[in-house]
């Protein structure tokens, strides 16, 4: 989505290997965390706000970091950390 929007939908990459399904880590930056972490995990995947940070001229909630970084590869169940905007 582009900075700050208002996107609604997060898409992941099934990729089927030898060792079970991993995935593709989505860029979730400007999106509303809300919106980001209900989807994450209602797809198995275990979401936490690591940091809430007063952003000039952001919207309480949006999504300024994450942790893992967009493009990495994440299994099934796996940990993704998000610091927002206050």
């Amino acid at each position: 989505p582009p900075p700050l929007g208002s996107a609604l939908r997060v898409s992941v990459l099934l990729n089927r290997g030898e060792r079970g399904a991993t995935y593709v880590m989505p860029d979730l930056i400007g999106m509303r965390e809300v919106s980001a972490a209900e989807v994450l995990r209602a797809r198995g995947f275990r979401v936490t706000v690591t940091g809430e940070y007063p952003y000039p001229d952001v919207s309480p909630g949006i999504v300024l970091r994450q942790v893992p970084l967009p493009g990495f590869q994440i299994a099934h169940g796996e940990a993704i950390g998000l610091e927002v905007s206050r």
